[in-house]
């Protein structure tokens, strides 16, 4: 029997719903009434969440009371005629507890509407498993045992009631807090990736983390459990999804106020030359050039590469996000400091850093495409400042270069120098726009230049490939052929619409015995 002591919400969610998930409430109603009263179905999490504050969401989950999702899943499909419903085993290193059923409910213009339903339960952990045990539970319990109170509310589809067992469900969401529904040491020791989720949704909903939770995410003894608990993929998973957050750079902060980023860079470089040998994060860069500690200038950098790669897709976002929280890394490498009279200088921190990247994102399992756009960004993230010095007299060659390298290492020189440009907007609190403006100057040199030519964003055709340099020369392949490509390649910088005669007449030139 469940516990009427419940916080029955007066939020007519039933007014904004679509007519296609009234018809599909009306269907569960239906199943329900006449084939399990007892299982009292409810819509949980994500969706009641996003309904209360006026956003749209197509995931559907159904919590029901006493009986398995499955079982429940197949009365529906009986009920209305349709194919069985798509099982979901089990998955604990996955997050995924218990067994779930999945059915796609038909629709009169022939759209179905996918509704996953499970079992409500309860969960046992165990001290050195982050795998619980499940039994069958309470509405009550099962909101008692997710991550946190805004993800704790329930939907009734019964009632047409959004409910909310801890009390603190709706008042934590209209003041964007977030905090566990049970004791946040418990909840956190019981499952340690449950931190990585709170200081996610906090970077999504622009929330405050409660105080007490705060502290439990802090509490060194506790953090120590991650590594017992969680794989490295889990925690991969939870940073992904943060780093591609608009606000991502406020849970990155976070993850440093809470000696996570610490804890994760210091488990990362065990073992490697950079062990024991790293500056704190909030150093002082000592140097003209930066006002800010290099954590702070850090932040700012993220904060600028997430504005200026907001509309990227996923993946690109991803790898900017991670190369601007990483690219001065090196710097707190104390062999790359080096003391001048009045300031600290640091030769080859570029990479540095993108060894320190390179280990912590191996360390947390990230797909390799990922970690070599990211180390080779993190590398090349002081390639741009040179061409602005006025001494260098930066030519149309060397722009031309630039963007040829960059292709060859199927990198992109926008992407680039985005980077470059959130990197100068972060060197000083008052960075001016004439500073600024010197970069997007430049920026529209390089388009200007690239757009007079068949090239795309990263790659040029060659002029003459490696079987047409053979031929004009009468040679067969041998080492000499890596020094004609490239010579090759910089008579297109040079002149990027020279003749295949031409080229050919200048390979010959340079290369005939």
């Amino acid at each position: 029997m469940e516990s009427t002591d419940i916080m029955q919400v007066d939020v007519d969610i039933a007014a904004r719903l679509t007519s296609d998930e009234r018809y599909v409430f009306d269907v569960l109603r239906e199943v329900a009434q006449e084939h399990a009263p007892s299982s009292s179905p409810r819509v949980a999490g994500g969706w009641v969440r996003d309904k209360l504050v006026g956003k749209e969401s197509d995931d559907i989950d159904v919590m029901v009371i006493g009986i398995s999702g499955e079982f429940f899943a197949n009365l529906v499909a009986r009920h209305l005629g349709i194919k069985g419903p798509h099982v979901i085993k089990a998955n604990p290193d996955a997050s995924k507890h218990m067994e779930t059923a999945g059915a796609s409910i038909p629709l009169s213009d022939g759209r179905k509407v996918d509704v996953d339903f499970a079992m409500a339960r309860s969960e046992v952990y165990h001290e050195e498993s982050r795998i619980p045990d499940i039994r069958p539970a309470t509405a009550r319990e099962d909101a008692e045992r997710r991550d946190l109170t805004i993800n704790s509310l329930f939907f009734n589809i019964m009632t047409n009631r959004v409910e909310d067992f801890t009390g603190l469900g709706i008042r934590d969401l209209i003041t964007n807090t977030i905090r566990t529904p049970l004791d946040p040491v418990v909840t956190f020791r019981d499952d340690p990736l449950r931190i990585f989720r709170a200081i996610r949704f906090a970077a999504k909903m622009g929330g405050e983390i409660d105080s007490e939770t705060l502290v439990a995410m802090s509490d060194p003894s506790l953090r120590e459990v991650i590594w017992k608990k969680i794989s490295k993929e889990r925690i991969q998973v939870e940073l992904s999804k943060l780093m591609k957050l608009p606000d991502a750079a406020y849970g990155v902060q976070i993850l440093k106020d809470t000696g996570l980023f610490q804890d994760i860079m210091s488990e990362a470089l065990k073992g490697t030359e950079f062990e024991g040998q790293m500056s704190p994060l909030d150093m002082d860069q000592n140097n003209p050039n930066h006002e800010l500690s290099a954590w702070d200038h850090m932040i700012e950098v993220l904060n600028h590469t997430l504005a200026q790669f907001s509309d990227s897709d996923d993946e690109t976002r991803l790898v900017m996000s991670l190369s601007a929280m990483m690219h001065d890394l090196g710097k707190l490498y104390s062999r790359i400091q080096e003391q001048k009279s009045d300031r600290t200088t640091y030769k080859g921190h570029d990479e540095a850093s993108a060894k320190i990247a390179g280990f912590i994102l191996r360390f947390l399992k990230f797909e390799n495409r990922v970690i070599d756009h990211v180390v080779a960004y993190v590398s090349r993230h002081m390639y741009v400042h040179p061409l602005l010095h006025e001494s260098l007299r930066v030519t149309d060659k060397t722009l031309r270069r630039f963007v040829r390298k960059m292709g060859e290492e199927s990198l992109s020189w926008l992407d680039l120098f985005g980077l470059a440009i959130a990197d100068a907007k972060s060197r000083t609190v008052n960075m001016t726009d004439a500073d600024v403006s010197k970069y997007l100057e430049l920026k529209k040199r390089i388009e200007s230049l690239v757009s007079q030519v068949d090239v795309s964003e990263t790659k040029l055709a060659p002029v003459l490939n490696g079987h047409e340099i053979m031929q004009a020369l009468g040679l067969k392949p041998g080492p000499w052929m890596k020094d004609a490509v490239e010579f090759v390649a910089d008579l297109q910088d040079e002149n990027p619409s020279i003749s295949k005669e031409e080229a050919i007449a200048k390979v010959r030139e340079r290369f005939a015995s």
